[in-house]
């Protein structure tokens, strides 16, 4: 024989107004909860306004609230009352949600919120990236090259940029021979005194009066020159502005669809801050040494710049520009250290003395002013 279900709760009941407490006694009905104070006065509260705010967790006291901005509270200190009320009043239930079942909620809720931001993380971690670089690799020379003088004219006052003399594109020529022929570098030379190089998508390779100054040795130039155009060849500076873009403009990029060039003009100034990842960095570092094997040209210059680069931080006026888009750790160094050793070949000579001091004087031979703001 089964026992009635309880339907007599002890609560405390607040009017919302005052602090004032009252004791009372709660009957369950099928319709509605009522509630007798001491003296016999009675309310009844239907279920369908009452809320419950507390309850959820094991042992909690049940709290349910009634009314708006200042709500009637009635306490009940055991919560089984939330579990008689789910049976007494079986359309309602929903209103009075167990320990159990709110906690499943919650971790569900958890649970899509995390699997939300995996996705997304994955999205931008892995499938972006991909994506990227399959449509970079199927990009046009000529939509590269288009990118490459928007980020060019982006970057450098054409006013400051300077004549060079011919050793300087034979020295490009010379790296150049060594990749895989998709594009053809051309070199420009800045006269400002900031230390700076970079090669923008399509093969404009771009160097500052700055570094050729700071540079000792054709090695060391060739060494950065290298480096910046294995970004080129391995498409780092294309692959970050795809994605930056829409999926959609991806698609038109592939499909030279007139929309993309448009949409070039305005991603191409993101590569005028542009600092690549550990990784991009380490592969033009690796790809550069063996460019520079290629070409028989003594490795160590790329190792002796970055190196001392690092050493005269703070030494040498606005010499924290290449640096600020370029990683520079002791590692690195080691590493572009333990790069040059293994070569074994015997290095070919790059050029004599006096081509080289024609490279370096460059800007100044033109006389050329200072402009006014660097980059």
């Amino acid at each position: 024989m089964h026992s009635s279900p309880r339907t007599d709760w002890e609560g405390t009941y607040f009017d919302g107004r005052v602090a004032e407490r009252h004791p009372v006694t709660v009957t369950l009905t099928a319709a509605s909860l009522r509630i007798e104070w001491v003296d016999g006065k009675t309310i009844l509260w239907s279920y369908g306004e009452i809320r419950q705010v507390q309850g959820a967790r094991p042992g909690e006291p049940a709290r349910l609230e009634r009314g708006g901005d200042e709500p009637e509270v009635l306490v009940v200190d055991d919560p089984g009352i939330l579990q008689a009320v789910r049976e007494v009043a079986p359309h309602y239930r929903n209103r009075f949600t167990d320990a159990s079942r709110r906690r499943t909620r919650t971790r569900a809720v958890v649970a899509g919120v995390t699997a939300a931001v995996v996705a997304a993380g994955a999205v931008y971690l892995w499938i972006i990236p991909l994506l990227a670089a399959r449509v970079a690799a199927r990009l046009p020379v000529t939509w590269e090259e288009s990118l490459g003088r928007r980020v060019v004219a982006e970057m450098v006052d054409s006013a400051a940029i300077c004549p060079h003399p011919a050793v300087l594109d034979r020295l490009v020529a010379r790296l150049a021979a060594t990749a895989n022929g998709r594009y053809a570098f051309r070199v420009t030379v800045v006269g400002d005194s900031i230390v700076n190089a970079f090669a923008a998508p399509g093969g404009s390779v771009v160097v500052y009066r700055g570094l050729l100054e700071l540079a000792e040795t054709p090695e060391e130039l060739a060494g950065v020159l290298a480096h910046e155009m294995q970004h080129v060849v391995l498409q780092h500076g294309t692959r970050a502005v795809l994605r930056e873009i829409p999926l959609r403009l991806m698609v038109a990029a592939v499909t030279a669809d007139a929309g993309f060039a448009g949409h070039v003009a305005g991603a191409a100034a993101t590569l005028g801050s542009l600092r690549y990842g550990r990784q991009a960095e380490e592969e033009a570092d690796r790809e550069g040494m063996r460019m520079l094997q290629r070409a028989r040209v003594d490795p160590r210059g790329m190792a002796t710049f970055f190196g001392r680069l690092q050493e005269r931080v703070g030494d040498v006026p606005r010499v924290a520009a290449y640096l600020s888009t370029h990683p520079r750790t002791e590692a690195r160094i080691e590493r572009l250290e333990g790069l040059a050793a293994a070569a074994t070949y015997a290095a070919e000579p790059l050029m004599g003395a006096e081509a080289w001091e024609e490279i370096r004087a460059a800007c100044a031979a033109s006389g050329r002013p200072e402009p006014r703001s660097g980059l």
